[in-house]
Parts: structure tokens; C-alpha cells; sequence
């Protein structure tokens, strides 16, 4: 959690509110986000009974006061222009929705592998980004932490509660309806690829 949060407060863009939501975790991740609270008044944090991850993410989504919204899981971290970049990119373009590239990496940092949206150009309606969710690269384009999102899409779409791959639950729908979609060929996600993580596994 502490390299997570840690790449959030880095930001080159300084003008956000941090939602830590704590989902009833057996260890000392409550307890370190209060502590982060402590010393920066942009970080919130919201006690909850545990929920799983998407109900982890609606209650965060459901008290942001901002008009965009990124979702960034705990075990990964994001560079340090992930939100200015997405954000000038967004504005730019009018998107709904704003993706960019990303890295896997392992636990230490070391790079698996890059996976760039070289697929799809600059800006793209909802709908052509389904016409790649369905190929062997198409995980890249459903997960939702490596995508700004404005407030407004989640008026009346959250995550569903309980489901594996939840990300893809939402997306889908989210880019059936989405008319504005940009692309961000910048890798600007760390994605922690962990053995027998959820993603990893044969469920």
C-alpha cells in the first residue's frame, strides 16, 4: 500500500482528492492509510466491512466530489504523469473516457512485458473499442485502472458486486452507450503481476 499511495501523492498534477477505501482489512492497511490522512488533508479514508473489490470501488466512487475519476488498485502504483496526462488528454478531446498504455511488471519492478493500445487510434467511439475486447489482447481495453474516467458515466453504472472480472461487467456497458473514447500510447500504469493472484489463476 505504501508504494501505491506513495506514487499518487507524487503527482506532477496536484489538484485532487486521494479516496482510501479500507475494506475491512485483517492487517495494518487501515492503520497506514490514517496515518497518510495525517499528513496531507487531499487524502480521505472510508472504513468499510469488507465487500470484495467492486464494492471497495463503488463506495469510493459514490464519495469522490470531483469531475473525473481514475481507479487504482492497491498492489500496483502509477507514474508520475499519470493524471496530468490523462487529464490534458481528456480535456483535449471532449472523451468520456480516457486509456492509456501500461506496464506489467513483477513484484520488485522489473518489467514483464509493455502492453500499448497501438490497436486504436487517438480518439474512438465506445463501440470500436468493444470490436477488441473479444481478441487475445482485448484485457487491456476492459481493466479499469488504467482509464480516467469523467464522474458522469457512473450516474447510472457501478461495479457489480461479487463478480470476478467485475472490470469487464462494467466496461462492457460503459462502451456499448460511450460516444468518446481517447487513447494515451504513453505508458503510464504499473501493473503488479503477482503469482496466484486472481488474474493469474484457473478460475
Amino acid at each position: 500500500i505504501d508504494r501505491c499511495v506513495n506514487s499518487i501523492l507524487k503527482q506532477t498534477f496536484k489538484d485532487f482528492e486521494l479516496i482510501l477505501v479500507d475494506d475491512g482489512s485483517p492487517d495494518n492497511c487501515g492503520k497506514i492509510c490514517e496515518e497518510y490522512a495525517k499528513k496531507d488533508d487531499r487524502i480521505i479514508v472510508i472504513h468499510k466491512t469488507n465487500g470484495g473489490l467492486s464494492d471497495a470501488r463503488n463506495v469510493g466512487i459514490k464519495a469522490a466530489r470531483g469531475d473525473y475519476i481514475v481507479l487504482v488498485d492497491g498492489d500496483d502504483y502509477i507514474k508520475d504523469d499519470y493524471v496530468w496526462i490523462l487529464l490534458k488528454e481528456t480535456i483535449r478531446t471532449g472523451a468520456e473516457v480516457t486509456i492509456c498504455s501500461f506496464d506489467v511488471v513483477d513484484d520488485d519492478g522489473n518489467l514483464i512485458t509493455n502492453e500499448n493500445l497501438s490497436e486504436l487510434n487517438s480518439l474512438v467511439m465506445g463501440k470500436d473499442v468493444l470490436d477488441y475486447v473479444l481478441t487475445p489482447y482485448g484485457y487491456k481495453y476492459v481493466v479499469a485502472w488504467n482509464k480516467m474516467y469523467s464522474a458522469q458515466v457512473f450516474e447510472n453504472n457501478l461495479f457489480d458486486k461479487g463478480k470476478l472480472y467485475e472490470d469487464e461487467y462494467l466496461n462492457f456497458r460503459l462502451f456499448w452507450e460511450i460516444k468518446s473514447v481517447a487513447i494515451v500510447h504513453t505508458s503510464l500504469y504499473c501493473y503488479v503481476q503477482r503469482q496466484g493472484s486472481i488474474t493469474q489463476s484457473d478460475m
